[in-house]
């Protein structure tokens, strides 16, 4: 396949390291940066890939990862950010809490528990942190550091709203919100092997990541033991990870 579909993007670590990208700034709970390798096996992708298509029912995070994947948007997160170095963390953090922006939605991210929880505070091993990890100076650095390979467009919808006939035949991988999970602030219209079968039927080849083996998958692997880098488990109830394949029809 030469193209990737990935819906329920959130910060769109497949997509990111499908296409040659850089890492996306912050880290998140949920994220499947540590699990890349096995997922993009899965997807049977060979990378680097030169387009993706990122859907997010988020329209804040939708947003984010826009101006990320932009030059010009990217130029702003890095201003933005930085502009608020001289301010007090908690100050900063609580007004980017209720913004609207993409800056605002970063700079939240990076001082949330997880990327997704109230505030950080100072950290109890680490006494340079000041709320934020990345610290805001760091953020900025990584902001001008980024790299963009390939083109991505971005989709602000709900996934089931999506007809997939409408697409070309594609790797589509879907990272649904799990169930008992925190931090998810939206979640699935319908089942997620149903969100899978009616990919798989219109041709594409569909990679679910869940915390459990889905019904109706052509074969299932799990990947818990696989993960590369930090794992970050307080806010989850089920660390494991299972990869269901439908193979398109």
């Amino acid at each position: 396949m030469a193209h990737l579909i990935e819906l329920c993007a959130g910060t769109a670590a497949v997509s990111l390291a499908a296409l040659g990208c850089s890492r996306f700034p912050v880290s998140r709970i949920g994220s499947k940066a540590g699990w890349v390798a096995p997922i993009l096996d899965a997807l049977g992708v060979q990378t680097p890939l030169k387009t993706a298509t990122l859907v997010e029912a988020d329209p804040r995070l939708a947003a984010l990862l826009a101006a990320l994947l932009s030059d010009e948007g990217r130029r702003a997160l890095a201003v933005g950010v930085e502009a608020s170095l001289s301010e007090a963390s908690r100050v900063v953090w609580e007004r980017a809490r209720s913004g609207s922006t993409a800056t605002d939605t970063l700079v939240w991210m990076a001082g949330a528990r997880g990327g997704i929880g109230g505030y950080k505070g100072a950290h109890k091993l680490r006494p340079s942190v000041d709320g934020f990890i990345p610290t805001r100076a760091s953020l900025v650095r990584r902001l001008r550091a980024f790299k963009v390979c390939g083109l991505a467009t971005v989709l602000c919808a709900d996934v089931s709203t999506l007809d997939p006939h409408g697409f070309e035949p594609s790797a589509v991988y879907i990272d649904p919100p799990y169930a008992g999970r925190q931090g998810y602030r939206t979640t699935l219209t319908e089942p997620v092997e149903v969100l899978a079968r009616r990919w798989c039927a219109a041709g594409h080849q569909v990679v679910v990541s869940e915390a459990r083996p889905l019904e109706g998958a052509n074969e299932t692997r799990e990947i818990t033991a696989l993960r590369r880098g930090q794992s970050r488990r307080s806010l989850t109830t089920d660390h494991a990870e299972w990869l269901s394949i439908y193979r398109a029809n």
